[in-house]
């Protein structure tokens, strides 16, 4: 579920949206958006639980976590723009996957 938020909008209007995503230090799956997505206003983080998506403006990527480590900080920070539902058993391992993310129906 995106937020109400300029970025979550901006790839909103993009889906669907087909990338590779690649394991980061064993908590989250990230990838590069191929395209900016507006931070304005944003409000970045440098933590984060397990199912919450991040964008990072500075990597142009999208960051699904899927493990929380406590005391964990992702610097310079990540702008929280949704969440998942469900499946994220499906990311939490250490291999890479291509995932397309799509409008729930």
């Amino acid at each position: 579920m995106l937020e109400d938020s300029a970025a979550a909008r901006d790839l909103a209007a993009h889906l669907p949206l087909t990338l590779e995503l690649s394991d980061s230090f064993g908590f989250a799956k990230t990838g590069e958006v191929p395209f900016l997505l507006d931070a304005t206003g944003a409000i970045v983080s440098c933590e984060f639980a397990a199912g919450e998506i991040g964008y990072s403006p500075a990597e142009q990527a999208i960051a699904i976590f899927h493990f929380h480590e406590t005391g964990r900080r992702i610097d310079p920070g990540v702008a929280r723009i949704g969440s998942i539902i469900s499946g994220l058993e499906v990311i939490a391992d250490g291999r890479s996957i291509v995932a397309t993310i799509r409008r729930a129906t």
